[in-house]
């Protein structure tokens, strides 16, 4: 069975951001056409949707799906990360390599011809 932490408690999460940034909570539900006791339920939530997360990285031009992300492990692969990146950047060596193979063996062709 795999240990999985517990999800971020995005309530918190939006919660500092307004904090933070100083924004109005009366404001932001302007914005998403909403009351502002919509809002301040948001702030105690645990979690919500994400269509919900989304209209309010729109209306607070943040990305808190980045700041989401930043929670995960490092190891696990993000999507904008091409997954064959690995074996490109092999290739890409090997091609070096032999260039530099084949301008080593044009010089020795070279100065065998001069004698």
């Amino acid at each position: 069975m795999i240990t999985i932490p517990p999800s971020p408690d995005l309530g918190k999460m939006l919660t500092n951001y307004i904090k933070t940034n100083r924004k109005y909570k009366s404001g932001i539900a302007n914005w998403l056409g909403i009351k502002r006791s919509s809002v301040q339920a948001y702030l105690k939530k645990p979690d919500m949707k994400v269509s919900t997360l989304w209209r309010l990285c729109h209306v607070l031009n943040y990305n808190f799906f980045e700041e989401i992300t930043a929670q995960l492990p490092p190891e696990f692969t993000a999507v904008t990360e091409n997954p064959l990146q690995k074996r490109i950047d092999e290739l890409e060596k090997q091609k070096s390599d032999l260039e530099l193979q084949v301008k080593t063996l044009e010089k020795v062709v070279e100065l065998m011809g001069r004698k």
